[in-house]
């Protein structure tokens, strides 16, 4: 069976390449930790871009179906990520598949999945607040409830 690529958006990151290390000699040349467990060798590696900002850089060390198992990096270039991978997973270079989804795809594609889902007064999706709160016909954020509360504190402090 072949392996299967990658979705557009893993952990509310947009894929930029993607590589199957499946088969690859796992040279451990770093140490990947979740918790107090060491994470190994993984089918998957993703390089994405946070979508909450764009700008930070993630690999992602994910399983078959594309689930993250634990997150490495810190470089600020594709270019530097793929040779990171390449220390612990040799021959990885030659593997790697540019997906380059863009922002509005990933984000189209979140959008595709969630059913659309977004604060009814900012826009923001879930991934953009810390939670919201789902009515009938509206849906609020935390930050919108926190700059109304703000606001009509200012009201109050006016009258």
């Amino acid at each position: 069976m072949d392996a299967l690529a990658p979705p557009p958006v893993i952990n509310c990151s947009r894929v930029i390449a993607y590589a199957h290390v499946s088969g690859l000699e796992y040279r451990r040349a770093g140490r990947l930790f979740v918790g107090d467990q060491e994470i190994l060798a993984v089918p998957n590696l993703a390089i994405c871009a946070d979508l909450r900002s764009d700008a930070g850089l993630y690999l992602f060390h994910c399983d078959a179906d594309w689930s993250t198992i634990a997150t490495g990096g810190g470089e600020d270039s594709v270019a530097a990520m793929k040779v990171l991978a390449e220390r612990n997973y040799k021959g990885v270079a030659e593997r790697w598949v540019d997906l380059n989804v863009s922002r509005a795809e990933a984000l189209a594609w979140w959008d595709s999945q969630s059913g659309g889902e977004k604060c009814s007064f900012c826009g923001r999706r879930a991934f953009e607040v810390a939670r919201w709160i789902v009515g009938p016909s509206a849906i609020i954020c935390n930050l919108c409830i926190d700059q109304f509360h703000d606001l009509s504190w200012d009201s109050l402090a006016d009258a």
